[in-house]
């Protein structure tokens, strides 16, 4: 009989489904080294692929369809989570995402009376009334959220941008650490050489949203190609039913910009391989794991000062404030000019995420687990 504690992942997707079944890459990855040193299984409230089958760990998800209400299949998820623990008590549970998967970590917890961490992802401490974003807009969503973090035995931060989100947010919390999501280095080319010569390489990796303002980008990119010779490619899903490709054409950028749609990890690597720079104007981020996956390639990476971008700025990045195209512009033109910048942001950015890869993170949860439950 196997010794290993018994981890509980709590989570609303990323495993084994989305775009031809990678799920969220690093998240696998994660789970799947987790796995080696803990007995792991995955809730998820979100069906799994066809076909999908997971390496070493478990998966429960429900009978029913993804488009049953949320907090009915927040309660059989509960029950599946209850009747697993009862046949085979798990050390401890980790919930990713505050809401809401932290809500059934929460009273998991409270019922069994094992740890809870949960790592805060996304909108969990973020208030954007201009776009409807953020949970903290909702007086029943930040009610909900105290209860998750008080309930919590370790709330993990993606950045120290994030981490003094949290702070600022007043979300009562028992122990607060950052553990920035690292990617799987091994399958990035170390090798890349990039010269800095026109025509100069951008690249844009997210998903078509307001949150991630591409209106912003379109702008920078406007004013970066009425200057220099360049090309902007753009991969992720879109959401905005064609909304940023009618802008680019209406900024005149259509032979500058290109739009790949959504495209696996994979097929990611050859964009990020060839740019010079990579462009982020997000409003908000936690962390911003396509940035760790630029500076891995090689790219220095220019936008917004949020998530990984604040944590590293005038080091690996240049930073802005939010929504200002022309300063982002300025920026990467004097950064096009100074080769010796350049050179030092792309070698410190290289560093670090190969530094803070999938087995620093491994290694940092790992550590977490067996200090909660000694």
């Amino acid at each position: 009989m196997s010794n290993r504690k018994r981890i509980a992942i709590i989570t609303h997707g990323g495993i084994g489904g989305g775009h031809r079944g990678q799920g969220i890459p690093v998240m696998m990855q994660l789970v799947a080294k987790l796995a080696n040193e803990f007995d792991v299984t995955v809730f998820s409230l979100t069906q799994l692929n066809k076909g999908f089958i997971p390496p070493n760990y478990t998966v429960k998800t429900l009978p029913v369809k993804d488009s049953t209400n949320l907090y009915l299949k927040l309660f059989l998820l509960l029950l599946i989570l209850l009747k697993t623990h009862i046949s085979k008590p798990f050390s401890l549970f980790q919930a990713y995402w505050g809401f809401p998967g932290g809500v059934l970590a929460a009273i998991m917890g409270k019922l069994t009376g094992k740890p809870v961490v949960t790592t805060f992802k996304g909108a969990e401490v973020v208030n954007l009334p201009e776009i409807s974003y953020g949970l903290l807009a909702s007086k029943q969503m930040c009610w909900l959220l105290k209860q998750v973090t008080k309930h919590s035995d370790c709330l993990v931060a993606q950045s120290n941008y994030h981490l003094e989100k949290i702070k600022e947010s007043g979300l009562p919390y028992n122990q607060l650490t950052i553990i920035y999501g690292g990617v799987n280095t091994c399958e990035i080319s170390i090798n890349v050489t990039k010269l800095l010569i026109p025509p100069y390489q951008f690249f844009h990796a997210a998903n078509l949203n307001l949150v991630k303002d591409q209106t912003t980008l379109l702008h920078a990119f406007k004013i970066l190609s009425s200057q220099i010779d360049c090309v902007l490619h753009i991969a992720g899903f879109d959401t905005l039913h064609g909304q940023i490709q009618l802008l680019s054409k209406d900024l005149g950028l259509s032979e500058k910009v290109v739009f790949h749609g959504m495209l696996t990890f994979n097929e990611l690597q050859t964009f990020y391989q060839q740019a010079h720079i990579f462009l982020l104007t997000s409003l908000s981020e936690s962390q911003a794991l396509v940035v760790n996956e630029a500076m891995a390639n090689g790219c220095v990476v220019c936008g917004t000062r949020v998530g990984l971008l604040a944590d590293l700025e005038d080091k690996a990045t240049l930073a802005v404030e939010i929504k200002n195209a022309k300063a982002l512009a300025n920026k990467v033109l004097a950064l096009l000019q100074n080769d010796t910048q350049y050179k030092l942001l792309q070698a410190f950015g290289k560093e670090w995420s190969f530094k803070h890869d999938i087995n620093y993170t491994v290694k940092a949860y790992s550590n977490l687990y067996h200090q909660l439950t000694q």
